[in-house]
């Protein structure tokens, strides 16, 4: 028996709902329609790729420039969790990393990661810090690096929706719901299962 599942036949004995991250977040991908980074000057700012692949969480004081073709792209903002997509080895696929301190508007992703933004319904329910420990576990690792097993370089962008959508992985412990908002949830009418 997983830690996880001690913790939650000790403190809920009647069950724990479980949620889809792919319920709770949206996706996007990073910038698109990119011709320089890490300059100088340029027409955006962005969250690089070593940000994220170095860090627990962001450092929103790390934003170099970039010059992109169109300023209308999707933004990172405050509690997102920011993924690496790709890599020349696998353990370095789904390295994940937390925004929580504020970030200022209009600052993109780096086209070498995606995001994960938490639904306006879901906020003060789901800790995208917990999430962003979790990404960071053995259990999760293992399940990505089963998916993005192949080809030299490997890329884990669809991998990671595939294991989102999973029902069975969901209930071996991806998100356990709070259990102290269990009637928020209900309240929401969202169709979450047990």
């Amino acid at each position: 028996m997983s830690k996880l599942q001690e913790l939650i036949q000790k403190l809920c004995p009647y069950g724990v709902e479980y949620k889809k991250i792919s319920e709770c977040f949206d996706v996007y991908n990073g910038m698109t329609g990119v011709s320089l980074k890490w300059k100088e000057s340029g027409n955006c700012k962005f969250i690089d790729y070593l940000n994220t692949y170095q860090n627990l969480k962001i450092d929103v004081s790390k934003k170099p420039f970039a010059t992109v073709k169109n300023l209308n792209q999707n933004t990172v903002r405050q509690t997102d969790i920011l993924l690496t997509t790709a890599s020349e080895v696998s353990e370095e696929c789904a390295i994940s990393s937390v925004v929580e301190d504020e970030i200022e508007d209009n600052v993109f992703l780096d086209d070498h990661l995606f995001g994960l933004h938490l639904k306006e319904e879901y906020k003060g329910l789901v800790n995208t810090t917990y999430i962003n420990y979790y990404m960071k576990t053995p259990a999760f690792k293992r399940d990505v690096k089963k998916k993005v097993k192949g080809v030299t370089a490997f890329s884990c962008f669809w991998s990671i929706l595939e294991l989102f959508q999973q029902k069975k992985r969901v209930e071996k412990g991806w998100f356990p719901a709070n259990p102290k908002h269990l009637e928020r949830y209900k309240n929401l009418n969202l169709g979450g299962e047990k």
